[in-house]
């Protein structure tokens, strides 16, 4: 009798635990910081996603749209922008389900770019997949992990907050933005680890803010046809506002001409932390 209590209640834990505990998934986290985690489509079709968090809305390569091409229901048009403007026409459909190991998104939206498939990668997850789910990136033990209420609830007693706000581009894109301290100037950057490590972006009309001569930076031009350029400068410290003690020394600066936004920031101050981002409270969890 003895023996049959124990079983049970060892069983009655597991139950508690799967219910209210954490799920976690393992990651590959290049040198460069791009961060890529194995997605099934449609319960049956896997490949190695890119995870951008700037990436707006789910993208398929070439090579695995046609893998779910017959499944695929024609959803509508969209037209997005890249950070310096480019501008992306795409058809958009929706697919059965995506999927990172249990955790499933019913019908999501998803557009193609054929040249993904030279990149080394079948698709982008972006934000939209975990909307509703607050999640962590641990880049030191290279997991992502799927919070529950529980968890988040230790987590703000230990954690540095980062409030952000979202951009939501009808319900088919995501992205998220922070504000970043440099040079005493606050710029609200869009986070993007899509972007790698190294990324922070600012847009040169922030220059005479923070007291950057033109003629004092090297320059390189970006776009030959529009004579658009970068202009790159080293600071000596940049932090996230809200969370001083995540911060970035001798701060590598590209002030791009044609930026969109005030700036955009890699994951690179973040890659000895784990970062919860947590969409439905619009915070970022940082530790």
């Amino acid at each position: 009798m003895k023996s049959n209590y124990v079983i049970t209640l060892i069983l009655l834990l597991g139950v508690l635990f799967n219910a209210f505990g954490q799920k976690t998934i393992p990651l590959q986290i290049t040198d460069n910081g791009f961060i890529f985690v194995k997605a099934t489509l449609n319960d049956s079709i896997v490949g190695n996603f890119l995870l951008d968090t700037g990436g707006g809305m789910h993208v398929l390569s070439g090579k695995y749209f046609e893998k779910v091409k017959s499944s695929a229901k024609t959803a509508g048009y969209f037209t997005g922008f890249r950070h310096n403007g480019e501008r992306l026409d795409t058809e958009i459909y929706t697919i059965p389900s995506l999927a990172i190991d249990s955790y499933q998104q019913k019908n999501p939206y998803i557009g193609y770019y054929a040249p993904l498939d030279g990149y080394g990668m079948d698709g982008i997850i972006s934000l939209k997949m975990f909307e509703n789910q607050p999640f962590t990136i641990d880049f030191k033990n290279k997991q992502l992990i799927l919070e529950s209420s529980e968890s988040l609830k230790k987590l703000e007693k230990i954690a540095g907050i980062i409030p952000f706000t979202v951009q939501q581009y009808r319900d088919k894109a995501l992205d998220v933005f922070i504000k970043v301290c440099v040079n005493g100037i606050p710029v609200e950057a869009e986070f993007d680890t899509g972007s790698g490590y190294n990324a922070l972006m600012i847009n040169p009309f922030f220059m005479d803010q923070m007291n950057i001569k033109k003629e004092d930076c090297r320059d390189q031009v970006y776009n030959k046809e529009l004579n658009l350029k970068d202009y790159f400068a080293q600071l000596p410290a940049g932090v996230i506002c809200s969370a001083p003690a995540v911060a970035g020394k001798d701060v590598n600066i590209m002030f791009r001409e044609g930026l969109i936004y005030e700036a955009l920031i890699g994951s690179g101050w973040f890659k000895d932390k784990a970062l919860t981002i947590d969409i439905p409270n619009q915070r970022m969890l940082v530790r």
